[in-house]
Formats: structure tokens, C-alpha cells, sequence
């Protein structure tokens, strides 16, 4: 009888845990990695009991100062750092497990107001998220090799990909050259997928007067004199097939009503988003992880009535 009794509770005790981690599991949203983008080689991690891809990305990666002490003219690139992040949405609580590939000893959270303490067992950062918010895991309080995760709420304007106003990227790696935007078009890329821009073969570049260094001018995404262009999603625009000092990642200049949110950029080239000439502009949610001198974050010129905010 005592038997039976333990048995029935012990079923009971599973069918919780089991009811738990599909309510988790149903609070995530995530995206598999791409082919042709190798995963981290830092961390592995579990959100909800689901494994969540995690990115490398290439940080300082600056240029070293000449003898002489001059800091523009040529000189050769230290060796680049690697970074990692992941991307997901939530919908309500998860637990969150960071397996690092290295020895460490202690982890933080960062930011700290985010009030987020982490356990460690065997080897595994362990924690609770309420909400989403963007965070960085630092082992032994160090900032080489972090983990950032992008964690935002999911979606709720998602185009059709058959729009005939909506330049669509589904998931995989789509090597792109230059685009432009026209007035009341969107820009969408899903969870999954990377863009890749990549000089044309006949691209020649000029020498720039105050560094004496080959440059590319140009931009990847161009807004230019349209009004009602929204640029969105989970993906990704990697610059790293760019050479430095190449196209600027995303330029809006004499446009108005124009948005950009929720898409990550990495490695530029050179600036990333620079907003000229323009209003009523909205950059929200952007994730920017630059590695090259010059990749300047958001650049407000002669702009107004612009809203930057969770970026």
C-alpha cells in the first residue's frame, strides 16, 4: 500500500515537472542557426530545456599605433577577440543555462540592475528570466570573451514575404550587394537569417584625404527622400566580408517617418547607422556589436523628433 502511495506521488511529481517545462517551453521563441555560420566555440546554451543557437562575433579588432605614435596612417590590425550572442524572444518566465567551454570559477549578470544572480553547478550558469531584457554574462569578471544575449518580446507585426512592399529575408545566409528603400517599403529579416554584403568585383576604392587609407563609400541599406520605410526582425547583417574603411552598415538622409528595430549588425565597417537630414525616426531594440575603428553606433546629424530607446 505504502508502496502504491509513493509511486502515485512520484507520477504526480513527473507530470508537474512535465507540465512546467512545456509552459516554459511554450514562453520561447528562437531561431536554429543558419548553415554556413559555425556556432560558438565559448558557450552552449539551454533556454526552457531548448537549445538556443549561439553566434561568435569578431571584437576589437583595432589598429595598432606606429612607432612614430602616429594613430591614422597605416599600421596593421591587432588580432581580433571573439564575442558570442544569442537571439530569442519571450513570452513569460524561463530558465536560462550557460555551459562556457572554458574553466571559470564565477559568473555575473550584467546589467546589475537587472538584479539577476546566478547559481553555478557542474560547471553550468544557471538563472531565472521574468521578461525580457538584454543582458551580458561575464565569467570571473573579466570582459574578454562575453556572452550577450538579445532577449526581446515577440513580434506582432510581422509581414507577408508574398508583400509586394516587403523585401523579405527567410532564414539561411544571403550574400547581398547595396539596397534601397523606397518610400512605404519594408525590410524584413526573419529569425535566422544573415545577410552578407560583398563589394562588387570591379569596386574601386578612392584614398581618403585625412588618413591616406583606400576607402569604399556606399551604404548597405540606403533610405534616401522616402517617407513610411520600416527596417525589422531577428536577423542579422553581418559586415565582416567588408573591408575596413568600406560601405556604412544603414543610412536614412532627407527621410521622415522611417523605423528601425529588433535587427542585430555586426562587425561594420564602418559607421553603422547614421541618420542625416531626417524626422520622426525610430530606432528601438537595434543590437550593434562592432569590432573595427570607426563602427560608430547610431550618428544623429542635423536630425529631429528621433526616438532611441532599448538599444
Amino acid at each position: 500500500m505504502k508502496l502504491g502511495l509513493l509511486a502515485l506521488m512520484l507520477l504526480l511529481g513527473l507530470a508537474v515537472v512535465a507540465e512546467e517545462a512545456a509552459s516554459e517551453a511554450a514562453n520561447l521563441v528562437t531561431w536554429p542557426g543558419p548553415p554556413g555560420v559555425t556556432p560558438s566555440a565559448d558557450y552552449t546554451l539551454t533556454v526552457a530545456g531548448q537549445p538556443v543557437f549561439v553566434y561568435p562575433a569578431r571584437v576589437r579588432s583595432l589598429l595598432q599605433p606606429r612607432e612614430d605614435g602616429d594613430l591614422v596612417t597605416k599600421r596593421a590590425l591587432t588580432p581580433p577577440e571573439l564575442a558570442a550572442f544569442a537571439i530569442f524572444d519571450l513570452r513569460g518566465p524561463v530558465t536560462v543555462a550557460v555551459r562556457p567551454t572554458r574553466p571559470f570559477t564565477a559568473a555575473t549578470i550584467l546589467p546589475q540592475r537587472a538584479g539577476i544572480t546566478p547559481t553555478i553547478n557542474d560547471g553550468v550558469i544557471h538563472f531565472q528570466l521574468t521578461e525580457p531584457r538584454h543582458l551580458t554574462v561575464l565569467l570571473d569578471g573579466t570582459s574578454e570573451q562575453p556572452l550577450h544575449l538579445f532577449i526581446s518580446a515577440p513580434e506582432t507585426k510581422i509581414p507577408s514575404p508574398d508583400d509586394p512592399t516587403v523585401q523579405y529575408f527567410g532564414p539561411g545566409v544571403h550574400e547581398i550587394g547595396q539596397l534601397r528603400l523606397q518610400s512605404g517599403q519594408t525590410l524584413y529579416l526573419t529569425g535566422g537569417a544573415v545577410l552578407r554584403p560583398k563589394l562588387p568585383p570591379d569596386a574601386k576604392p578612392t584614398i581618403q584625404a585625412w588618413s591616406k587609407l583606400p576607402a569604399w563609400p556606399g551604404n548597405v541599406i540606403t533610405v534616401h527622400g522616402a517617407e513610411g520605410v520600416r527596417i525589422a526582425g531577428r536577423g542579422i547583417i553581418d559586415a565582416t566580408q567588408l573591408p575596413r574603411h568600406g560601405w556604412t552598415m544603414l543610412t536614412v538622409n532627407k527621410s521622415t517617418k522611417v523605423s528601425i528595430s529588433g535587427i542585430t549588425l555586426l562587425d561594420s565597417a564602418s559607421w553603422n547607422v547614421n541618420l542625416r537630414s531626417s524626422h520622426d525616426l525610430t530606432v528601438a531594440n537595434l543590437r550593434i556589436i562592432g569590432a573595427r575603428l570607426n563602427s560608430d553606433g547610431i550618428d544623429l546629424v542635423n536630425c529631429r523628433q528621433v526616438t532611441v530607446r532599448d538599444c
